[in-house]
């Protein structure tokens, strides 16, 4: 088995992409955001760099609540039950038609280890928005 294939079996027992180091590891964390987006999913990947890692959580294109910035932090750090520095944590928002919402965020220059740990905290927060979304009465 490849070490594509390997980190593609993880991904889908754990619900999240580790990423390997160098710019072959690109093309393939774009792939899982699709197969997340096409099956309606949030996608998080946790991206190892040299001696620190990243962790994504992307919502483009699956129907999720919209929250506001300071709801987004508090979120994160009632399910990550981390004390992360604001500056490490990174909102976006934009989407064709809808320049102000929530598309995802980013938490940069954790190690390696605290972004493994962090990475399911961030699923179950993505995971909560599309739950809210589907239970909100259609106006």
């Amino acid at each position: 088995m490849s070490e594509y294939q390997e980190a593609v079996t993880q991904a889908l027992e754990q619900g999240y992409l580790v990423t390997g180091k160098g710019g072959s590891w690109l093309g393939y964390e774009v792939a899982w955001r699709r197969r997340c987006k096409a099956k309606g999913q949030p996608a998080v990947v946790v991206s190892r760099r040299v001696k620190l890692a990243d962790v994504y959580m992307f919502l483009r294109n699956v129907p999720h609540a919209d929250l506001a910035d300071h709801e987004v932090l508090d979120m994160l750090r009632s399910d990550a039950n981390a004390n992360l520095n604001r500056k490490q944590i990174h909102i976006i928002r934009g989407e064709r038609g809808h320049p102000n919402l929530l598309i995802g965020l980013s938490v940069t220059d954790l190690s390696f280890e605290r972004a493994l740990s962090l990475a399911p905290a961030l699923l179950k927060a993505a995971h909560r928005l599309v739950a809210q979304k589907s239970t909100e009465p259609v106006v």
